[in-house]
């Protein structure tokens, strides 16, 4: 019934020079190349994987730098770019009991068809960045469960369809687990995106608690409310 979500590919890419000098803004670029998001989607995922890259149906596009204020302390003359392209973990299934770091030619060259279809939409939106590139290095699903764990790639967590919405789905993912001293946080026990995973938090630490921490919140803020009517 709860199934996981798509995997997801990172791009990971190091520029010489400021955020400054290289015209970058401190925001996140989501890039779509279809309006008919439900049919471009159903498409691509439909490809073979030698030819899915040239059918990315969206690219994020983070410059990570630019967000944070203490980064050019800390790398001076430096910059990075992240970008995430979704992706089937079926398309790199082959290669999963391959060591990590030393698979074979054909997972890299997979790989490699990702990190150069996203670089170049990169350098068509930011052209300036032409000649700045210092590397340019790409993870995919197989990556992603690695190093973070997440069942065949899907660092985003379950799959937002209508079987995890069931509500028998709803009434078994919950903060406490059958398991002693087991508790789940995060989006997966509420809804997906960031006030998911906030509610998803507030659940967990119920739960850990015992006692209803929203409760805590609207007195906490009743009497924040109240201490600035008194200034």
């Amino acid at each position: 019934m709860v199934r996981p979500g798509l995997g997801m590919f990172s791009v990971f890419m190091c520029l010489r020079g400021t955020k400054k000098d290289l015209g970058l803004p401190a925001t996140n670029y989501y890039v779509y190349f279809d309006t008919d998001m439900d049919k471009a989607m159903e498409h691509y995922l439909s490809m073979p994987r030698e030819k899915a890259a040239a059918h990315m149906p969206f690219l994020l596009i983070a410059p990570s730098s630019a967000k944070d204020p203490t980064w050019e302390d800390r790398f001076p003359d430096r910059s990075a770019m992240v970008m995430l392209v979704p992706t089937c973990y079926e398309w790199f299934e082959e290669w999963r009991d391959e060591p990590n770091g030393k698979r074979s030619s054909d997972y890299e060259t997979l790989k490699s068809s990702f990190v150069e279809a996203s670089l170049s939409v990169v350098l068509k939106l930011f052209p300036q960045l032409e000649g700045k590139v210092d590397s340019v290095t790409g993870g995919s699903p197989l990556t992603n469960q690695f190093y973070l764990a997440a069942y065949q790639g899907a660092c985003y967590g379950a799959d937002h369809d209508l079987g995890r919405l069931h509500p028998h789905a709803i009434a078994s993912i919950r903060a406490q687990s059958p398991i002693p001293n087991l508790y789940l946080t995060g989006q997966d026990i509420f809804v997906c995106g960031l006030m998911g995973a906030i509610h998803g938090a507030l659940l967990c630490s119920s739960a850990i608690l015992k006692r209803n921490v929203y409760l805590d919140l609207k007195k906490l803020g009743s009497r924040i409310q109240a201490q600035k009517k008194k200034n």
